[in-house]
């Protein structure tokens, strides 16, 4: 009995001890963004992977795309709401840097599919208190 209890003992220590595949969805966003106090708006498009963390959480990173150039943007999210960070690497204003602020529903439509819809706040600094956005995608997971 003890051997027996030694071997499951060491089995569940090789188990927690293997590495844990992160969950990973790509989801390609189309959103549109506005601005307190002013008529500046547009549309952008984000291309992000969403991958889980180990415990809890998201990290998303990928590209967003707008009139004004290509950013890098990354964050975390947590109980469905995230913090973003956005950096211009080219167009009009290239090295500027926003962030964002959201919180998103998920609607599974599919065994590896579902719908996010997002909406926040963006801004020049990490308040994000300079406008509005949302955005939606079907995501897939990979």
């Amino acid at each position: 009995m003890r051997k027996k209890l030694a071997n499951i003992t060491m089995l569940l220590g090789l188990m927690l001890a293997l590495p844990v595949r992160a969950e990973i969805w790509v989801c390609d966003y189309d959103g549109s963004w506005s601005t307190f106090g002013s008529n500046n708006k547009g549309k952008f498009t984000w291309n992000v992977f969403w991958k889980s963390k180990a415990g809890a959480g998201w990290e998303i990173n990928g590209e967003y795309t707008d009139r004004y150039g290509r950013s890098l943007l990354d964050g975390n999210c947590n109980d469905h709401t995230c913090k973003l960070t956005q950096v211009y690497h080219s167009g009009e204003l290239n090295g500027k840097q926003y962030f964002w602020k959201g919180n998103y529903t998920d609607e599974t439509i599919g065994n590896a599919k579902t719908v996010n819809r997002f909406e926040g706040t963006w801004g020049a600094t990490p308040s994000a208190g300079d406008g509005l956005w949302r955005a939606v995608a079907t995501c897939v997971r990979k």
